[in-house]
């Protein structure tokens, strides 16, 4: 029973990213997200990029060009999987 809860818990946080409408803006708050849970703001992407790509409901390409428009937006650094948010 307690799996189940935390399946479902993890499904809604899911739903609730794919409502976004931009990919960027899923993409930020999955990564504000993530870095909320583990209490720092340098981390390692605990997903593949294909997977991510997929968990968040777009291609491996247009991710990557996500991630270098937040980049170029000043609103994280990245390096392969290495992430590190900046606050705004």
């Amino acid at each position: 029973l307690e799996l189940n809860i935390v399946k479902v818990s993890e499904m809604q946080k899911q739903i609730h990213l794919l409502a976004l409408p931009k990919v960027e803006d899923r993409l930020l708050k999955y990564l504000q997200t993530y870095a909320d849970e583990i209490g720092k703001n340098n981390f390692t992407l605990p997903l593949k990029m294909k997977d991510l790509a997929l968990y968040l409901g777009t291609t491996p390409e247009t991710l990557s060009r996500k991630f270098a428009l937040l980049e170029k937006q000043g609103q994280l650094k990245r390096k392969v999987r290495q992430i590190e948010l900046f606050q705004n």
